[in-house]
């Protein structure tokens, strides 16, 4: 059994995977279209089960939805089988199951029967293979072991475990896409005016000739030609450096959530700054070497993954009152709701604006906006529905992953090595969750 450990969840994955190396085509490899083409040999296996194109089309679809329900792009053997067995009928699912667990002539699968407690099918697997070939699997379980827990700074702490053992680092790719997120926000913020009004026509054409207003002249005595004039842009309204409170639904607005992570970067041995806090629910997922949690809302300081000297270079010396750090943080009294306390802690570090991504129906309290007003501060707030669905689904769901290895004392942890050195152990296995 100790083959299977180094398969895939799937292990006709493996084959199909090794077919396409061998063809040079590993990059075109996808394990969802890898299933579909399974269900096809299958039938042809077999023989004696042939089905329309049509009914291929549904099971896919059924399988893409199933999927992506689950916040994953690669399928499980039971979204799989399930799946089959919607499309295709049980008898077909069976065969389905046993193709899908078997490797070349390495792995076979044989049905035994139900039990007669419970009806549950029993399959037995055996490991020996009956030729002299061997072939080599690559391991993709997404429960990986084996890797040492450590501590690095830029990593993700629990509540009551700022900067424990065993801490997570987030998964690069969800800070990359967290950084254009803010950029969008910032953006939409503070849009662009258009800054061109009209001015006759005096020997430039300036920004082009203005078609309307130069018809309206010839409704008068003398015609003329007016022409585009462009006025210099006005000042920026909000400072791009402002944080950013973010709400995603407004059903866990009215619940009571104490559970929250912080997100903090710097120097190993000096003290780390915090760039997001985040508040999540109940719904948490464990896996040895990973963790997804499903957001509440969270409160982003500053670019999340930037090198710590690109992030001291841009606010210099306002960087301890712009960014929080990590033991100096509060989060105000457990008394107020999760939310007023990511409100609180945005206005104690915001220049003069606090920017927040709220769903319709949502309102400050009065007690809230009364206290900016003292300290001279105010709220700018963009409606969540202006970002698409994709974008709402990757803010809303948390990825953080162990780091596979430690870095020189001294070092940032945010720099490219470090990232790519995660997204490197990682990206297999992240193929399920992000894409």
């Amino acid at each position: 059994m100790q083959l299977c450990y180094f398969l895939d969840d799937i292990p006709r994955m493996v084959e199909i995977y090794t077919g396409y190396r061998a063809q040079g085509r590993a990059k075109d490899f996808s394990k969802r279209l890898g299933v579909l083409e399974a269900v096809r040999r299958c039938a042809e296996v077999h023989g004696d089960w042939h089905f329309s194109v049509r009914a291929y089309e549904t099971f896919a679809q059924v399988l893409v939805n199933m999927t992506a329900f689950h916040r994953r792009i690669s399928p499980w053997l039971e979204e799989a089988v399930t799946a089959c067995a919607c499309c295709f009928g049980k008898p077909f699912a069976g065969l389905v199951r046993r193709y899908l667990l078997g490797y070349f002539d390495q792995i076979t699968v044989e049905r035994l029967g139900p039990l007669q407690t419970t009806g549950q099918q029993i399959y037995a697997i055996r490991t020996e293979s009956e030729s002299a070939e061997h072939f080599v699997a690559r391991g993709c379980n997404p429960a990986r072991r084996g890797y040492q827990m450590i501590n690095v700074v830029g990593m993700l702490a629990a509540k009551g475990s700022r900067r424990g053992a065993g801490s997570y680092a987030l998964w690069p790719p969800y800070r990359w896409f967290l950084k254009r997120m803010r950029r969008k926000a910032h953006a939409l913020a503070d849009p662009p005016e258009p800054r061109v009004n009209s001015a006759e026509f005096r020997g430039s054409i300036e920004a082009g000739i203005d078609v309307r207003e130069s018809l309206r002249s010839h409704l008068g005595i003398v015609p003329r030609i007016f022409v585009k004039h462009r006025l210099p842009p006005k000042a920026r309204k909000t400072d791009e450096h402002e944080p950013i409170v973010w709400l995603l639904d407004l059903e866990q607005i009215s619940e009571s959530i104490d559970e929250f992570c912080l997100v903090w970067f710097g120097l190993k041995g000096g003290t780390p700054y915090v760039s997001t806090c985040y508040f999540y629910t109940r719904e948490v997922y464990e896996e040895p070497q990973i963790r997804h949690r499903k957001l509440a809302g969270l409160v982003s300081f500053c670019d999340s993954g930037t090198p710590f000297a690109e992030i001291s270079g841009r606010y210099g010396d306002e960087i301890e009152r712009r960014i929080p750090k990590l033991d100096a943080l509060s989060l105000g009294s457990a008394k107020n709701s999760w939310w007023e306390r990511l409100f609180l802690a945005a206005l104690q570090y915001a220049k003069k604006t606090v920017l927040y991504v709220s769903p319709e129906g949502f309102s400050i309290p009065e007690r809230i906006v009364r206290r900016a007003a003292r300290i001279g501060k105010a709220f700018c707030r963009i409606p969540l529905s202006i970002f698409s669905p994709l974008e709402q689904r990757k803010i809303r769901y948390l990825y953080a992953c162990l780091p596979p290895c430690s870095y020189a004392a001294g070092e940032d942890h945010n720099c490219d090595q470090a990232q790519s050195s995660l997204v490197k152990q990682y990206e297999g296995t992240m193929e399920q969750y992000w894409d």
